[in-house]
């Protein structure tokens, strides 16, 4: 997706140049999006997300934070809504600035 088109009509190279920088930032924010939540959520080496989330150690909230605010401003940059976590996961910022994950509640009932 291109947040700007380069026109084709007569417009100065600066501004084109001006375009094509910014659709390239914005990729390259949602790659960076992309690849933090594969090694969360999906990590390579078979890590659970709280193992790897602990091994951020204190700055683990500030990176969420951060995730929160670059899903917020894609967003409403694309019109959609992007996730941080997969549905059903939750987190808790802790004092010393770690974090604790929880994961989605079974939805299993017991029978009577």
């Amino acid at each position: 997706m291109l947040l700007l088109s380069i026109s084709t009509q007569p417009v100065t190279q600066e501004c084109n140049q001006l375009y094509t920088q910014i659709n390239m930032e914005f990729r390259r924010l949602q790659g960076l999006l992309n690849q933090g939540a594969a090694l969360v959520w999906n990590n390579p080496t078979g890590a659970t997300p709280q193992q790897v989330v602990s091994t951020m150690g204190t700055q683990a909230a500030s990176i969420f934070q951060l995730s929160s605010i670059l899903c917020s401003t894609l967003g409403a940059i694309t019109g959609s809504t992007i996730g941080a976590m997969p549905p059903g996961w939750s987190y808790t910022v802790n004092a010393d600035g770690t974090v604790t994950l929880t994961a989605p509640q079974s939805s299993t009932s017991t029978g009577a």
